[in-house]
């Protein structure tokens, strides 16, 4: 893997959502974003999501 190429384990369906070992999840619809980390040394991101508690959410997107 050269410099240019990102190491992912998701994909990114439909410009809010993620696939993830299968799954489906929106984060648009049923999560708040909280924070994120980024690490400079290891080149790393990490997103930090909350489930939504909004009557429109899915109750059952995720655990």
């Amino acid at each position: 893997m050269d410099n240019t190429t990102m190491k992912v384990n998701f994909d990114i369906i439909d410009n809010h959502a993620i696939e993830i070992e299968g799954r489906q999840i929106d984060l648009h619809n049923n999560f708040d974003f909280d924070s994120f980390n980024y690490n400079v040394a290891d080149r790393e991101i990490k997103l930090y999501w909350n489930k939504s508690s909004g009557a429109f959410t899915l109750r059952k997107c995720m655990p």
